[in-house]
């Protein structure tokens, strides 16, 4: 888990929001993606009024069928996981997932696997014998398995191989299976590993070769369904730029399994000043799903004149923290081609 630029601290403000406990009401749209008019090549924020919001928000997963959406909300000190899901042909309001409710713990990074029975996530609770650590001690991947009446299983650890006493987080699944993740210790830089699923349990973890992973930090990286690329946030690799600054990158697999070069995304991803979190690709192959932290412009800044002004803009979307982003995996077939 790796977080961008200073969050906007709305808890006072969203305290009816967590506290709430009625049924979601049912919201004005349906369709597929929450009844979204699909983006071009040409990024848009994502259901702007019900993702993308005044909110820290981040780390987009759909389910195979399209109809459950799980994304990240960072409110305060406190990470969960909100749900949506079409019921009858319309969308109700996002919750809180069940599975991520304890308030003792932080979720992040959902990641729904190919059949829809499995959803991982990050997670800070503590694993078996061990002791709760404040904050973000703990980061391990966890998962909750699909019950016969289609709600979710209590959080279980994924455990070792995978999890292990450095940071691992950021799960992304190909078709087959295969994990990839990121996998932090200490104070060397993050990067990209992998663990194939054999005979129905995850192998040792590899740690993917240069150049995805090299003297650069690659972390929070989502692998394409069929494994044919991989986009990661890369910071330190791009010397004309700040060392912590974060872009979106990818890396594009040979038919003999090695690794192309990582290349930068370029601006229509890399927003102006904006700060790579977390990238993602709809099950069906169509959209890019990407968070962005975007540092506020002065001149924005300077329009602010009264009480209003400020609470209206701290409610808004880019107000200087996170949101989602979505745009045409066409602009992923151009960096193929070109490069």
């Amino acid at each position: 888990m790796r977080l961008g630029a200073p969050l906007v601290f709305l808890a006072i403000l969203l305290s009816p929001l967590l506290s709430q406990t009625k049924t979601s009401p049912v919201l004005h749209v349906q369709g597929p993606y929450l009844g979204q008019n699909p983006p071009g090549d040409t990024p848009n924020l994502f259901a702007l009024g019900i993702v993308s919001t005044g909110l820290y928000e981040r780390d987009l997963a759909l389910s195979p069928d399209g109809k459950e959406l799980y994304y990240g909300v960072i409110v305060g000190n406190w990470a969960t996981i909100m749900t949506t899901r079409c019921v009858d042909g319309k969308w109700i309001e996002p919750t809180i997932a069940p599975f991520a409710s304890n308030r003792g713990a932080n979720f992040l990074e959902p990641c729904v696997s190919h059949d829809g029975q499995r959803l991982f996530f990050l997670c800070t609770l503590p694993p078996s014998g061990e002791k709760p650590k404040p904050g973000w001690g703990h980061q391990n991947i966890w998962y909750v398995e699909r019950l016969p009446d289609d709600s979710w299983s209590q959080p279980v650890d994924v455990v070792p191989p995978i999890n292990s006493s450095a940071e691992e987080f950021f799960p992304s699944l190909t078709r087959d299976g295969t994990l990839y993740f990121t996998r932090s210790s200490g104070g060397s830089n993050p990067a990209i590993f992998r663990s194939r699923m054999v005979e129905g349990k995850y192998s040792t973890p590899e740690k993917l070769p240069f150049p995805v992973n090299g003297p650069w930090s690659i972390y929070n990286a989502c692998i394409a369904p069929d494994e044919t690329f991989l986009i990661g946030c890369v910071a330190g690799k791009d010397s004309t730029l700040p060392k912590n600054a974060a872009r979106y990158q990818i890396s594009f697999r040979n038919s003999d399994g090695s690794w192309t070069e990582l290349v930068d995304m370029g601006e229509r991803i890399n927003l102006p000043r904006g700060t790579a979190l977390s990238p993602s690709i709809s099950p069906d192959g169509k959209y890019f799903f990407f968070s962005l932290s975007q540092s506020v412009a002065p001149s924005r800044l300077e329009e602010l004149k009264g009480l209003t002004d400020i609470l209206e803009f701290v409610a808004s979307p880019l107000n200087g923290a996170a949101n989602i982003h979505w745009v045409s995996t066409q602009v992923i077939e151009d960096l193929r081609t070109n490069h």
